[in-house]
């Protein structure tokens, strides 16, 4: 027997004991997995002359600035990591510096630069591929919708690939962030995942803390006491990763704590646990800091003077409408993650959490995800309805695009 023909028979065996959950984990991994690894490896280079080059302009703004951050920890005496910010005078360093500092630290050890980024970014990728399949299979109970949701998540954005289509994407090669046609809300890889290291970081252990919140709720009493500690461990680790995924996890934390206030004191250890964190880093890191703004009232986010229903037409597609139908349908309505995603997606209309509001992006992400939940379920309910079968499968075509 050839080692091929061994190969083939050894993995045909293994398929027939996949379960179903196994099954879509491995198809997520290799389809995104396989994508994403490729992405990152060539979006961060050097040519053949030693140059870096950055395969999209908002990584080369942003990236700028992390590879200046991750300096801080390969080239300066670890007393002064902090002392001053490396691009603010008479600053203290108070950017979320975690996955910079590994980096840096990567730097520090002998690792290339292009490396030590790119190395990192795809583990960390390939772990969030995890965590968010796990996410979407907990709470859809469905690993056809979760398989869905998680395309769904990754093909996020506004209306503005149609003007894309219309130019071949020569002109719009941002895809959904088109100003100039009041197009804000950009895709999630382009805009988020490749140039914001922080939000990469962060969005898996804000849904790793979630699915502990909901252990904590489920669970006997004596077995609380490791994930309550683990969550908080985890949300007070937010404060130097990723601020606004630490603002998600507070928001969704108080629905849940609402909901089940029943249950409050399973919330006490985890509270206590992640307020130590966060307070502990707040004097660490950011007392006495002057680069950080104060949330503000914007209403209507970056519409302006435009026509509200258009801009969220544009921006946001039939996304709320059919959230909340599919949520009414599929029973969830109440459900603490549906509600938070509502309240986020409301409260980014009003405030402004940054000096620029383009960041409420961060936060209208997860508002994406969490209601995308009872559309994917919806989605598939759909298709499988053996009544009016044709309509149905024309219906799920539409709403996926």
């Amino acid at each position: 027997m050839t080692f091929f023909a061994w190969l083939n028979r050894t993995l045909r065996h293994k398929a027939r004991h996949l379960t179903k959950f196994q099954y879509g984990l491995y198809s997520i991994l290799f389809l995104w997995g396989t994508y994403f690894t490729w992405l990152w490896i060539h979006v961060f280079r050097r040519d053949t002359e030693g140059n870096i080059l950055a395969g999209h302009a908002l990584l080369w703004a942003d990236w700028s600035a992390h590879i200046t951050y991750a300096s801080v920890f390969a080239y300066r005496d670890p007393s002064d990591w902090f002392v001053s910010h490396p691009l603010y005078s008479q600053a203290k360093f108070s950017y979320p510096f975690v996955p910079d500092a590994l980096s840096g630290l990567l730097m520090r050890m002998g690792v290339d630069i292009i490396p030590a980024f790119i190395i990192p970014s795809i583990v960390v990728t390939l772990l969030f591929l995890y965590v968010l399949f796990r996410f979407m299979v907990h709470f859809t109970h469905r690993v056809k919708a979760a398989f869905i949701a998680v395309c769904l998540f990754f093909f996020s954005g506004g209306l503005g690939f149609l003007y894309a289509i219309q130019t071949d994407g020569s002109q719009y090669n941002w895809y959904t962030h088109i100003p100039e046609h009041g197009v804000y809300f950009i895709n999630f890889i382009v805009g988020e995942m490749l140039p914001q290291r922080t939000f990469l970081f962060g969005l898996p252990i804000a849904l790793a803390i979630i699915l502990l919140l909901e252990h904590i709720i489920s669970a006997k009493r004596k077995s609380i006491l490791a994930p309550s500690v683990i969550a908080g461990l985890l949300a007070g680790s937010l404060t130097v990763i990723h601020p606004h995924s630490l603002i998600v996890v507070f928001v969704v934390s108080s629905f849940y704590l609402l909901q089940y206030r029943h249950l409050f004191r399973r919330f006490l250890i985890y509270a206590a646990t992640a307020g130590l964190i966060v307070s502990l880093f707040w004097l660490l890191f950011l007392v006495g800091s002057n680069t950080g703004s104060a949330p503000h009232l914007q209403l209507g986010w970056m519409a302006n003077e435009s026509n509200m229903l258009i801009f969220e037409l544009l921006n946001f597609g039939i996304l709320l409408p059919l959230g909340i139908y599919a949520a009414a349908k599929q029973r969830l309505l109440t459900h603490p993650l549906f509600m938070s995603g509502i309240f986020l997606f409301v409260a980014c209309h009003f405030v402004s959490f940054q000096a620029w509001e383009w960041d409420n992006t961060k936060l209208f992400t997860y508002a994406y995800l969490f209601l995308l939940i009872p559309i994917a379920k919806y989605i598939v309910f759909l298709w499988e309805d053996h009544h009016r079968k044709i309509i149905n499968k024309s219906s799920v075509l539409f709403l996926c695009v």
